[in-house]
């Protein structure tokens, strides 16, 4: 069964909370992990798609946006409405709970700061928990979100 992991962010700017997902990708990455982010809207891909390139200046993380990358790299950003890739880890960025989550081993849910977006977590949260999904919460301080090995 599909576990699923929320990350509370506290206190992060927005900012932070991109160059943390792309840390927590990485890691995903390098311990050998595919792995579909599936994003918000087409700002949100693209945002992450540079910081994939960037947000390190020792590593880098073989990537790209569904449907606009040659070849099937191990990183893919998948735009709103596109079905997910086959991949080990889906790392949600978007609103709803994804279609077909069910299909990846784990299933990573941001929690940001912002109020409203907090409450659409919540209402994920409980989407997964009526359904008997393993979940587990993880609280993301400032500090810990800038630790590369986190």
């Amino acid at each position: 069964m599909t576990r699923v992991d929320f990350y509370v962010l506290e206190e992060l700017a927005p900012e932070a909370v991109e160059r943390f997902i792309c840390r927590l990708v990485g890691r995903a990455w390098r311990e050998g992990n595919e792995v579909f982010v599936q994003v918000a809207d087409r700002p949100q891909a693209e945002r992450i798609d540079d910081l994939l390139w960037t947000f390190q200046d020792i590593s880098f993380v073989p990537h790209g946006i569904c449907g606009e990358t040659e070849g099937d790299p191990p990183v893919r950003i998948g735009l709103p409405g596109a079905a997910p890739h086959t991949a080990d880890l889906l790392v949600n960025l978007g609103e709803e709970v994804p279609p077909r989550f069910a299909e990846f081993e784990r299933v990573l849910e941001l929690v940001p700061p912002e109020p409203a977006r907090r409450d659409l977590a919540r209402a994920r949260y409980r989407y997964y928990q009526e359904r008997g999904y393993p979940l587990n919460t993880h609280h993301i301080t400032a500090a810990m979100a800038r630790d590369t090995k986190r």
